[in-house]
């Protein structure tokens, strides 16, 4: 399933201080889709900053789209940190995978950003 017309399910956010924000929102599981989150999450990496994934606007997450999540250790990075909460689907994920221990996961955006050290928690920038 695809994202509505002219709505991409994949955001980058670069109002914070110390993280970048890569928001997701509803079904990822589209090619363009994935596409689009590697993209992001790649920006979000050259941006020096710690890179924060939120996923509570998530519905479904594709195993292609969980793949990108996990494609910075491939490239000698850090993993993102996952912001929830996060879907019932993707919890499973996790744990099924045994990928829980290697993500650093926070139950909501602003606990995030508070262990980035972000001097505007809490704030969800709007686009």
């Amino acid at each position: 399933m695809s994202s509505p017309p002219g709505k991409s399910p994949v955001r980058l956010i670069s109002e914070w201080t110390h993280l970048a924000l890569v928001v997701l929102e509803g079904d990822l599981d589209a090619d363009e889709d994935v596409e689009l989150l590697d993209l992001a999450v790649q920006s979000a990496e050259r941006s020096g900053k710690r890179v924060v994934v939120d996923l509570s606007g998530v519905t479904y997450l594709g195993s292609e789209a969980f793949n990108t999540l996990l494609m910075p250790l491939w490239r000698g990075r850090a993993l993102p940190w996952l912001a929830g909460p996060l879907p019932r689907q993707l919890e499973q994920l996790l744990t099924v995978t045994g990928a829980r221990q290697r993500f650093r996961v926070f139950p909501t955006l602003k606990e995030a950003a508070e262990a980035a050290g972000d001097s505007t928690p809490g704030r969800h920038p709007e686009t």
